[in-house]
């Protein structure tokens, strides 16, 4: 089942009387700025320390640990039960970085799933 409750950006977003001024604010932070510094940190820095100390041939077992504590770093802005759906996504931003080598390519990924949250959202799919 789909929780009853969600990030609180995209609650505030559709809450009724929200500002349009507001509402752009909030995208333009989740699909732009999240995505990015959320990525270097994650992947670019953790994940790639976790890689040097587990060892490079062993880079894939660097992604879980990494998306656990991505997932649980959330939890002000979701409740427990979105932890483990954050936990997939971490583990497939470690996958898209780990697969293409590129940082940039995860942030896209993270900015599509972002950018589809907030459209599902504000047509009333979601929420």
């Amino acid at each position: 089942p789909i929780p009853e409750e969600g990030h609180t950006i995209l609650e505030t977003m559709t809450q009724p009387g929200t500002p349009k001024g507001l509402i752009v604010l909030l995208a333009v932070s989740a699909v732009v700025v999240a995505p990015i510094t959320e990525e270097f940190f994650f992947r670019g820095l953790l994940q790639t320390a976790v890689q040097s100390v587990i060892g490079h041939e062993k880079r894939w077992l660097s992604i879980l640990p990494v998306a656990v504590f991505f997932g649980v770093i959330h939890l002000g802005a979701v409740p427990w039960a979105m932890v483990p759906v954050l936990v997939m996504l971490g583990v497939l931003f470690g996958w898209v970085y780990e697969r293409t080598g590129s940082l940039w390519c995860a942030v896209l990924v993270h900015a599509g799933f972002n950018a589809l949250s907030i459209a599902l959202s504000l047509s009333g799919v979601m929420g």
